[in-house]
């Protein structure tokens, strides 16, 4: 089974295939089995264990954290925003 969450929490279910799902505190945490990556959710309209597992496994089946790894990007994606470029002539 996937490894315990860091914070005290409350196992609700475990998710074949997928991983362990926890009640922490004001949220839910699904840790995955394969690579124990965590995802935290909100339980806003998640409060009952079955409607958790079913938006865990329709949205949260596999780990993001290691598909953009094997592909090289990061999991920390920021978008860049271009400068607007300043012209020699802008004083004048």
């Amino acid at each position: 089974m996937a490894g315990e969450p860091t914070d005290s929490g409350v196992l609700r279910r475990a998710l074949p295939g997928i991983g362990a799902l926890w009640e922490v505190g004001r949220g839910w945490r699904l840790v995955y089995e394969r690579c124990e990556h965590r995802v935290d959710v909100a339980r806003l309209g998640l409060e009952d264990p079955r409607r958790a597992e079913r938006f865990i496994r329709r949205n949260y089946a596999h780990c993001l954290q290691c598909r953009l790894e094997g592909s090289g990007r990061s999991p920390y994606i920021t978008t860049a925003h271009a400068q607007p470029a300043v012209s020699d002539n802008a004083a004048e």
